[in-house]
């Protein structure tokens, strides 16, 4: 495998991990409830840091654990891969990289449109019950 082709492919596996690792310290963190607005996801028109962002959030951590894992785990390997310059490395790594990427970004955008739906659904069982009041 060329050095060059290497480079590229261990910088854009570090992309992958560093956004997979983003991934799994959130779902972490919003499993024991201590997730914290710079870290959560941002959810449009959902102010942060809110009893609704929290709700949101609470509801799609599995995505978020596991789109982390998935991630994280298929950099990693991609980055082993660059360094053993067997003759089909740079096609496998190829794979392993589109696909952690692919992984990553699905179960991230997933993730935040799930959040969004449960939190704009808490917004308005919250106005429900204010009127009712």
């Amino acid at each position: 495998m060329n050095t060059l082709v290497t480079i590229l492919l261990v910088c854009a596996a570090l992309i992958v991990v560093v956004v997979g690792l983003h991934l799994f310290v959130t779902g972490l963190l919003v499993r024991n409830q201590a997730v914290r607005p710079p870290l959560g996801l941002y959810l449009r028109d959902i102010p942060v840091g809110s009893h609704a962002w929290n709700a949101g959030h609470q509801a799609v951590w599995v995505l978020l654990f596991m789109g982390g894992v998935l991630g994280t785990a298929q950099g990693i390997a991609v980055i082993a891969m660059a360094f053993m310059h067997s003759a089909g490395s740079t096609s496998t790594s190829l794979i392993f990289l589109v696909m952690g990427a692919l992984t990553v970004g699905v179960l991230g955008w997933n993730a935040r449109a799930g959040a969004t739906q449960v939190a704009l659904a808490t917004i308005e069982e919250d106005q429900s019950s204010a009127d009712e009041a």
